[in-house]
């Protein structure tokens, strides 16, 4: 796997694309297992050093952050003042948010949990996107504000595109204020008495005669 400083990166892609080899865009590497193996693709491009955050408008609730970042970082950061990104921790990652990956694989991956209920996916979270085409040619789309509806929604077009168009280079979401408190209830399989028991605690109440 290829993890070059963000400086190169663009020369790397242009320096592949005149070559005719092929290459395989990643963020930490952790899930590329996933889904059916990628044919004649030995070449794997990480964004592993694209890991800073750029900004964090506090007040706007917004944050703006280079795709290689991890997912568990920024949440940390974000906690300093009290927000967060409403995104379940990815599917394989640790209780405490470890190897959930980079934030950008996250976006390629398009995944969502249970949040995603009460606060949409993460492409609803997405407000702005930098990228590099197959070519090394950058582009960008949206902004920095969350009132942002200039030129195309490549935001939606690129969350869940698993880096078939491009290698996502940075990303622009929405926060949300910390909540005072959370918490989880987890349902364990069973006996049917005892399932039938855990149902009838969440059915609605019958209504008054």
């Amino acid at each position: 796997m290829i993890t070059p400083e963000p400086h190169h990166l663009a020369d790397l892609l242009r320096e592949l694309h005149a070559e005719g080899t092929p290459w395989l865009p990643a963020g930490s590497g952790s899930r590329l297992h996933w889904g059916p193996p990628v044919r004649d693709t030995a070449t794997v491009v990480s964004t592993q050093r694209l890991n800073r955050i750029v900004d964090h408008a506090v007040g706007d609730f917004t944050v703006t952050v280079e795709a290689g970042t991890p997912l568990r970082e920024l949440q940390e950061v974000l906690r300093r003042e009290n927000q967060w990104l409403t995104i379940d921790w990815p599917w394989g990652s640790d209780a405490d948010g470890n190897g959930a990956g980079s934030v950008g694989g996250l976006v390629a991956r398009g995944l969502a949990g249970g949040l995603r209920q009460r606060y949409l996916g993460v492409r609803d979270q997405l407000i702005g996107i930098g990228l590099l085409r197959a070519d090394g040619v950058a582009a960008h789309a949206g902004g920095k504000v969350v009132k942002n509806v200039a030129g195309y929604d490549l935001m939606r077009l690129f969350t869940g595109s698993w880096g078939s168009l491009g290698l996502i280079t940075e990303v622009t979401l929405r926060t949300s204020p910390q909540p005072p408190e959370r918490r989880g209830l987890l349902l364990q399989g069973g006996s049917r008495p005892s399932m039938s028991c855990a149902a009838g605690c969440f059915a609605p109440a019958s209504p008054p005669n």
